[in-house]
This record gives structure tokens, C-alpha cells and sequence, in this order.
């Protein structure tokens, strides 16, 4: 048995035994993707909130008449979609798990494959099974949101990227998992802007005008299906506001509003609520920026912080099994990222973490935001990793 195949082994085992013992094993609550994969299959359309007594809801109940909803992209609800029609919730949750892990050990060879790439096998292994033993990536595989899916994808992308000459019809796959990733996470925009923006200045302009419109043409049927519910142009999501105000308030960050903003997006009614509800909350960031401007910037540094080291304010990042693993992926990273600098053999790494940053810093920068962009920090790791054997191996073997 390969080393390799011995790693698959080892992250299979730990997700399949961290399913078992997660609460999520029992639960029927999916975040806002189920609730709107429950309100598909009951006949209400792709909707979510809707105003119960003091508080806005999202919870489905049969009957609820919920707003149509572009507050998350399609393309985690339509994952979860079949598994809904399920009634036991036990088998639904082992079936949606049992997936999950399956691409969990195809983000496990993604990492592996890049790594070998560039630092060779031992390099590899090292990068593989720190994915496979971190408790972070374990738990980011068995959670109901699609972070091992874009864990896959952005990998997926960035070899393509990486590795150009070895894929036929490169700039056509390379826009259908752009469009995929942004289905399953809507600031992916950004990394798609950035790569465009990388061709227009090499003056490629066969791949950006194909990427460019292979991607529209992808997403068009969702923005047309926006405007048709909302009588307004929503490329993407309805969420901008919410997510962006949540990074950028006076209160604390992650903030959902005080009573008197929540009281005012309670008042209004209609098929647009989601778009008011945006406009409302830009309407309060842009406040924040107006009447604390150096607060504001302050804010900007602590999100960098926040995002890159450590996130005070989540329960779970202060876990001595994430916390300790978090600060040695990210001191091996720092090593290897700066040991291996070559900004012309690296530079779509670099824009990967680039963007990543970029979105943590002008929205929220929520842990799992993190824990989906490190995959891509892990070659660099195991580069490190395997660097720092040597030298101790070397150093011992002088002294002996």
C-alpha cells in the first residue's frame, strides 16, 4: 500500500468517526441552503425570509409565506435539494456526509497533486496529511455549507491555471468551475475579476474574451431569474448588504443590527424585501464610514488580523485542537511561501490569497472563510514541513 493510499485512509477514518460524534449526524436545520431546499420541494420557490411577529425568520414552516430569495447562490441548495425529499433524517445526513467525504478526498488528491508538482512527493504526503489529520478541515468537510465544495473547485481552478499545458479545451473548464465556485460562493467574482485582469495585462485576450463569456452565459439564467422576482439587476445575491454591514458597524464584528434597524427592515413588505433589506444595511455601513472614518480603518486591520491569525469572537477558533494546528499551518505557510517566492511561477497562489483576503477584509471575515482558502496555503506547508526535516535530519547527523 502507497503512502498515498495510507493518508486516504487516515482522512476517511477521522471524517467517517468526527460524523459520528457531531451534533450535525441528527440535526434537520442546514443554515439558510436547507431551508431554501425545503421551501423548493414544498411548492414555495426559491425563498427564504419572511416576517414572524418581532423577529425575521428563516426557519421553514409549512405555513409560512417567505420572500423570493437571492440571499444565497444556488449552488449549495441545489446539492442539498434531492436529499430533502428523505424523510428520515438520519439516512439524509449520512447520504449528504458520505458525499461530502468523497469530495473531501478529492480535495485531499488536489493537494497532493499540486504539491508534487512543485515540491515533490515527500513534500506531498506531508501536505496530504496534514489535510487529512487537521481538525479544522475535518469538521469543514462535515459541515452543511459549501466549503469542502469550494475547497475542490478553487483547487480544480488554480491547477488549470497552474499547469495550462496539460488540458485540452483549458479555457472553457477553466470558466465552468469559475461559474460553479461562484454558484457555491458568490464572492468568487473578485478571484474571476482577478484573473481576467491578469490576461488583459499579459494581452492574452483569446482566454479572457472565452472565460469572460462562458461565465456570463453561465450565470445569465440566474440574474434573469433575479430580475424577474425582484424588477431590479441582482447578478449575483441579495446578501451584500447584510455581509457587508456584519464587517463594518460601530457595535462588534459579525453584528446583525440594533432592534431599531432590525424594526425598520421588519416594516417592509413584498417581493423585494431581500433587495430593501440590502439597501438598509449599505445604508448604515456607508454611515459608519462617514461619521468614524479612522474607525473604520482601524477596522480594516483587525479583519486582516482576524482573518490570518486569530478570530477572538468565534467560540469554536478558540479550541485548543484548532487553535494550536491553526498557528503551525500558518507558520509553516509563512516559511515555505517566503523560502519558494517566485512571483512568476506563483503568482495565481497569489491571487488566490490575494482575493480571499480582499473579501475577508471588505466584508466579514468569518473562520470558515479561512478554513476554504487554506487548502491552497497546504503545498507550501508541506514544502516547509519537509525543508525543516532536512535541516534537522542534517544538523543531528553532523552532531553524531
Amino acid at each position: 500500500m502507497t503512502e498515498f493510499k495510507r493518508i486516504v485512509i487516515i482522512a476517511v477514518s477521522l471524517r467517517i468517526i468526527a460524523g459520528l460524534f457531531l451534533p450535525g449526524i441528527e440535526m434537520d436545520y442546514y443554515w439558510e441552503y436547507g431551508e431554501i431546499a425545503k421551501n423548493l420541494i414544498n411548492g414555495k420557490g426559491y425563498s427564504l425570509l419572511y416576517v414572524e411577529g418581532d423577529k425575521i425568520a428563516h426557519h421553514f414552516k409549512s405555513e409560512a409565506s417567505p420572500y423570493p430569495s437571492a440571499y444565497m447562490p444556488p449552488g449549495y441548495v441545489l446539492f442539498l435539494f434531492p436529499f430533502m425529499y428523505l424523510p428520515d433524517i438520519l439516512l439524509r445526513n449520512i447520504l449528504i456526509y458520505s458525499v461530502q467525504i468523497i469530495a473531501s478526498v478529492l480535495v485531499l488528491f488536489m493537494v497532493y497533486r499540486i504539491s508534487e508538482r512543485f515540491f515533490g512527493i515527500r513534500a506531498a504526503l506531508i501536505s496530504g496529511l496534514i489535510y487529512a489529520v487537521t481538525p479544522e478541515f475535518i469538521v469543514g468537510s462535515l459541515s452543511f455549507t459549501p466549503t469542502v465544495f469550494y475547497q475542490l473547485l478553487s483547487l480544480m481552478v488554480l491547477y488549470l491555471l497552474l499547469f495550462p499545458g496539460e488540458v485540452k479545451l483549458l479555457e472553457l473548464k477553466t470558466a465552468g468551475l469559475l461559474s460553479l465556485l461562484i454558484f457555491f460562493r458568490s464572492e468568487t467574482i473578485l478571484f474571476l475579476g482577478g484573473i481576467l485582469s491578469v490576461f488583459l495585462v499579459r494581452k492574452k485576450f483569446k482566454p479572457f474574451f472565452i472565460i469572460l463569456c462562458t461565465v456570463v452565459l453561465f450565470l445569465l439564467p440566474w440574474s434573469v431569474r433575479n430580475y424577474q422576482k425582484f424588477n431590479e439587476i441582482i447578478p449575483l445575491t441579495t446578501s451584500y448588504g447584510l455581509n457587508l454591514y456584519r464587517g463594518n458597524n460601530s457595535a462588534e464584528m459579525g453584528y446583525w443590527g440594533n432592534p431599531l434597524l432590525l424594526k425598520e427592515i421588519r416594516s417592509y413588505k413584498g417581493d423585494d424585501f431581500e433587495v430593501k433589506m440590502s439597501r438598509v444595511y449599505v445604508r448604515e455601513v456607508e454611515e459608519f464610514f462617514s461619521q468614524n472614518t479612522s474607525g473604520a480603518i482601524l477596522n480594516l486591520g483587525a479583519k486582516f488580523f482576524y482573518f490570518w491569525v486569530y478570530y477572538p469572537n468565534y467560540g469554536r477558533a478558540n479550541n485548543i485542537f484548532y487553535l494550536v494546528p491553526g498557528m503551525l499551518i500558518l507558520y509553516l505557510f509563512l516559511y515555505g511561501i517566503i523560502s519558494a517566492a517566485d512571483r512568476k511561477k506563483y503568482i495565481w497562489f497569489y491571487l488566490f490569497f490575494a482575493v480571499s483576503t480582499a473579501v475577508a477584509v471588505i466584508f466579514v471575515p468569518l473562520p470558515r472563510y479561512q478554513t476554504m482558502m487554506k487548502t491552497a496555503m497546504l503545498p507550501f506547508c508541506g514544502f516547509a514541513a519537509h525543508s525543516i526535516l532536512v535541516l534537522v535530519t542534517l544538523k543531528f547527523n553532523r552532531r553524531s
